[in-house]
């Protein structure tokens, strides 16, 4: 590619940046859930003007819905306005880009076009611009009408359709090494080999069951979880994907969740496991970016174990991981010219 002279590809030559970057998106993704939230749970919820007012858009929870507002020209005044609803699918479909993963890479050229966010959120606004029957489409927050304005915006930009890409996820799961890692999470009975790995990965595939079939709700939820369409199947489905582990109001510390079906002894056996990992992770990116000694700095993990305690068990972890112990390191410091 840098050969071939590709922007974005070539040393020190000209790189396409989106004017939207993804914190913005996020930012924008989270605080439009709790809009609508709030709009369609209370009876004199103010209108879109009202929660500009209220400083609920203000900068980075508004960069990219008035992004949004000037590229298609929509004028919407209620947080229920079909056009609110198609500024949060196209989030949804610009944060979750296909090729490379999991669909293989086709055009090289256009590989940064096709996965960087930003890029992607602008060309759908533009693809709702050229395509304005798509600006008043969404109207019920159903599965049929994310499908069509879905299909209608990434056929305009050559983009995937979001359900083809999960459902091409969700194959996966035919293959015996991940229809194993399934059985693990059913009961946290999971492998300690790469735990960290094997969780997220598990819980990525059951969140992707579950978005085929009901992206709705994932894409508006705040739209689903109060009023009329509101019911216990959703309320189920906001439990299932919960994050595994919380703080309490009083310790500052780890805990895992109850989690339905899965016993006590296998929760925290996954969460020590787990963290275990995320702290040899870190001593890990320590070794490779860090000078000097090991920082064993790790009280939000835990409050009722002493300091000592903590780094002598995090050594013992690291050892048992590479045969060595940090205390083994000698520490040398190139002189600096």
């Amino acid at each position: 590619m840098e050969r071939a002279g590709i922007d974005g590809f070539v040393y020190q030559g000209p790189v396409r940046v989106s004017p939207i970057g993804t914190h913005a998106l996020y930012e924008g993704q989270a605080r439009f859930i709790q809009l609508q939230f709030l709009s369609f749970a209370l009876e004199d919820a103010p209108n879109l003007a009202g929660w500009r007012q209220k400083g609920m858009l203000d900068g980075e929870y508004g960069e990219a819905f008035d992004a949004f507002l000037e590229i298609t020209g929509a004028v919407p005044s209620e947080i229920d306005d079909p056009a609110v609803a198609l500024f949060m699918l196209i989030l949804d479909i610009a944060i979750n880009p296909s090729r490379g993963f999991p669909i293989q890479i086709e055009s090289f050229e256009n590989f940064l076009i096709d996965v960087d966010a930003g890029i992607r959120f602008v060309r759908l606004c533009q693809a709702a611009r050229d395509e304005k029957q798509v600006l008043s489409l969404i109207t019920e927050y159903s599965f049929t009408q994310y499908a069509e304005a879905a299909d209608i915006l990434t056929s305009s930009c050559g983009y995937d359709h979001p359900l083809a890409v999960i459902e091409h996820i969700v194959e996966w799961q035919e293959h015996s090494p991940v229809a194993k890692l399934m059985e693990e999470k059913r009961g946290f009975t999971y492998d300690l080999s790469n735990i960290v790995v094997r969780v997220m990965s598990s819980h990525f595939l059951a969140f992707c069951d579950d978005k085929l079939s009901r992206p709705e709700f994932f894409c508006w939820p705040g739209a689903w979880m109060t009023g009329a369409r509101a019911s216990q199947d959703i309320t189920n489905l906001f439990l299932k994907h919960l994050s595994l582990f919380t703080d309490k109001a009083d310790d500052d510390g780890i805990f895992p969740r109850a989690i339905p079906g899965v016993s006590e002894e296998n929760a925290v056996k996954t969460l020590t496991a787990f963290y275990a990992n995320v702290i040899n992770y870190d001593l890990v990116r320590q070794w490779i970016l860090s000078d000097g000694p090991f920082n064993y700095e790790f009280g939000w993990l835990t409050s009722k174990h002493s300091k000592e305690d903590m780094t002598n068990s995090t050594k013992q972890a690291f050892q048992h991981a590479f045969g060595a112990s940090p205390d083994s390191f000698t520490y040398t410091w190139a002189e600096v010219k």
